[in-house]
């Protein structure tokens, strides 16, 4: 009985022990939350972001009445637009001023904007706009700073086994050239998310007494002495064309006057 009493206890505890959880590693197939995490992040540190890195740039020259009002004007409706002054200038005279005013606005707000200044001018003399893609030079510097980052540390464990002083010194130097590269490659990072997160736009103001403003529109006067000079030249060609003819048919048109 005492013989059958301990071989039920021993097969019961083995039963327990097949059921119970397996607790000395993760299940084949199963990845560690912190491990996924890490490997997900180094996979896509690479990839374009999900919305292109585009600059844009706009340059226009405006004809205004007032000057000074359109300065003003052109300030208020970058703030309108969500963006903000950049740097303005006003020059010359009260007759004969002449205005520069930088400032940003969102893209989404870039056409808008073009349109309110093209209907703030009495005339637009001149525009121009221009787009640059720089999301794969965004990539490159985030390949850029995590090459860095990682030789940082490298560096940062090499100074803790440095033994002499000298070997200290070298680790240090190499360690500042790191960290300045590091600083350089974030401060260019930081431009181009600001650069393209708000569109630039120029604009040149100048009064409608100018003299721009007198000249008509398309006038060139280069060219037109250009022109009137090969107009001079062909006539000189004609004229000694047909010199040249009447001395070769001279004896013919004399015969015909005697």
């Amino acid at each position: 009985i005492v013989l059958a009493l301990l071989l039920v206890s021993v097969m019961g505890l083995g039963l327990a022990c097949a059921k119970a959880p397996s607790t000395s590693g993760v299940p084949q197939g199963t990845a560690r939350p912190g491990v996924s995490l890490t490997t997900a992040a180094s996979a896509t540190s690479l990839e374009l972001p999900s919305e292109r890195m585009i600059v844009r740039t706009g340059n226009m020259s405006l004809l205004v009445e007032d000057v000074a009002k359109a300065v003003d004007a052109v300030a208020a409706l970058a703030v309108e637009r969500g963006g903000y002054v950049i740097s303005s200038s006003v020059q010359g005279s009260e007759g004969d001023k002449k205005a520069t005013i930088s400032f940003r606005v969102t893209p989404a707000e870039f056409e808008a904007t073009v349109l309110a200044l093209r209907q703030m001018a009495v005339r637009v003399m001149t525009e121009s706009t221009s787009s640059e893609d720089v999301t794969q030079a965004y990539v490159d510097l985030q390949s850029r700073l995590r090459n860095l980052e990682a030789t940082e540390g490298q560096l940062l464990t090499f100074m803790t086994r440095a033994v002499t002083i000298d070997d200290v010194l070298k680790v240090q130097r190499e360690l500042n050239t790191v960290r300045g590269q590091i600083e350089e490659t974030r401060g260019r990072m930081q431009y181009i998310e600001r650069t393209s997160a708000m569109s630039l736009i120029n604009v040149t103001l100048l009064p409608t007494s100018s003299p721009e403003a007198l000249v008509r529109q398309g006038w060139n006067g280069t060219g037109i002495v250009k022109a009137a000079t090969r107009a001079l030249v062909i006539f000189g060609q004609v004229l000694g064309t047909l010199v040249i003819w009447l001395a070769i048919f001279s004896p013919v048109w004399g015969t015909a006057v005697g």
